[in-house]
């Protein structure tokens, strides 16, 4: 297949409170870690391309709206990911703080490529998903590996409801009730996936 020219960048919907707050300079430098992550998303893709691979496509089983049940969500994305609740819970005190690498490796297995970039913590957001069919990417900020557990798993929520987001989105369309109900969705996915229940 032919890989696509780099498009234009438009900012990803943020879903944090007090956008109004929010200076110039944080909504240009988002916009510069999303065109990052975008580059390396197309440089990806090129590397697939050389290779002569075709990269993972996330699950298409794996899709879900608001209006399902994030904990039904979950669970099943644990199952299709062939992440068992019992490797989490086996592992040792010392070994906890690795869960988002292994979490991390899964999930690139399963095609969405997950990046980190500092840049993120200097707009006060953990992080961003830039959702595609083929190959979404997942980018975190520099935060402990227990906050990097949850963040990832939240942006997994993001893909799997087709989305991309910063945590809503800036100059959106959408209510702050719509957002709020993503972003609360979001949550109750990546609790549910850490700790079902």
């Amino acid at each position: 297949p032919e890989i696509p020219g780099v498009p234009e960048t438009t900012l990803a919907p943020d879903f944090r409170n007090d956008l109004d707050s929010r200076i110039s300079h944080d909504i240009k430098l988002l916009k510069g870690v999303q065109a990052w992550g975008e580059s390396q998303r197309l440089n990806a893709l090129d590397l697939y391309d050389i290779n002569g691979e075709q990269p993972t496509v996330f699950p298409q089983s794996l899709k879900a709206t608001v209006n399902d049940n994030p904990e039904d969500i979950a669970r099943l994305a644990r199952q299709i990911l062939s992440l068992p609740i019992n490797q989490q819970l086996n592992l040792r005190a010392n070994e906890r703080m690795s869960l988002v690498k292994i979490i991390r490796t899964r999930l690139e297995e399963f095609g969405i490529l997950v990046l980190k970039n500092s840049d993120l913590e200097k707009c006060d957001a953990r992080g961003l998903c830039i959702y595609n069919e083929l190959l979404p990417v997942i980018i975190l900020s520099n935060e402990s590996p227990t906050g990097s557990t949850f963040t990832l798993c939240h942006e997994v929520a993001h893909v799997v409801l087709n989305q991309s987001a910063v945590s809503g989105e800036i100059g959106s369309t959408q209510s702050q009730s719509q957002i709020y109900r993503i972003e609360r969705w979001g949550n109750r996915f990546s609790g549910a996936f850490l700790v079902p229940l």
